[in-house]
This record gives structure tokens, sequence and C-alpha cells, in this order.
């Protein structure tokens, strides 16, 4: 049961690694370059914005953890002597902004609403609060991101220009 579990659990989190790394780090920085900052971002954010409706809509019907939302959970509470996940614990335990802002910056608004929602079961109907914090999410990881994939596009433009 357990070995199935952990299968079931190590396809989720690979198959949302493939699509977040080739979404955030090749599809994200090809728009901004050929598009520019603002039309660019815009697609960007909203191609971000379907998506994660729809890993949240797969996530709900389906009521399978599969991408580990619970053990980030868990991460609050972590004891251990591994420095990143006691960082992640201690960021955890500041407070739901600092919570909110970290899982923002680093996960997507589905990881960061599902942490969030208040309750035992982890597959609550999404309601006026969960919908708050799931397009605040949205909209500062999004800007974060534009940001970061901009400066990386200006940086590598300057160096082509230098070393040309």
């Amino acid at each position: 049961m357990l070995k199935g579990k952990v299968l079931f659990l190590l396809i989720g989190i690979a198959v949302e690694e493939v699509a977040v790394n080739a979404f955030d780090y090749a599809l994200y920085p090809f728009v901004i370059w050929k598009c520019g900052l603002l039309r660019g971002g815009a697609i960007m954010a909203l191609l971000s914005l379907i998506a994660c409706c729809t890993i949240l809509f797969f996530y709900e019907r389906t009521k399978k953890d599969w991408f580990g939302i619970e053990l980030v959970k868990e991460l609050r509470e972590y004891k251990g002597k591994v420095k990143i996940f006691g960082i992640v614990s201690w960021i955890l335990k500041k407070g739901q902004f600092a919570s909110f802002l970290f899982l923002s910056l680093k996960f997507d608004p589905f990881t960061t609403v599902t942490y969030m929602r208040q309750g035992a079961n982890e597959f609550l109907v999404m309601d006026c609060k969960s919908w708050k914090i799931f397009f605040a999410s949205w909209l500062v990881g999004n800007l974060s991101w534009i940001a970061v994939v901009f400066t990386g596009i200006s940086v590598a433009e300057a160096f082509w220009k230098i070393f040309r």
C-alpha cells in the first residue's frame, strides 16, 4: 500500500516538475523575449492562470494529493538536520503573510491556496477567501517572475552585444 502511494506521489511530482520547468524556464522567457515585457508578461500570466485553475480543478475532482501538498504542510513542524527544510519550516512558522509570500514566490497559486486553506480535509470547496488567496498569489508570483525573466533577458542581451 505504501509503495503504491509513494509511486503515485513520485509520478505526480515528476509530471509537475517537467511541466513547471518547461513553462517557467523555456516558454515564459521565450514569450517575453519575443513579445516584450508588457504583452509577453500578460500572455504568460494569463496562460499561468489557466494552467493553475486547471490543476486546481483536477486536484479537487480527483481528491488525491498528486503533488505532495500535505508534505509541504508537514514541513512547518520539521525538526531535522537538513538546513533547507529547517529554513522553510522557520518561514512557514512566521505566520500567514510570510507563508503566503514564500509560497507565492517559490510555488504556484495552486500550491499556495491548497497549503493555506484551513481544515482537516485538504479537498475543500473553494470559498471566497480561498479565491482571494489564489488570485493574490497568482498576481505576486507572476509579477515577480516577469521581473526575474525580463531582467535575465536584458542581462543576456547586454552580454550578447558586448561579446558579439
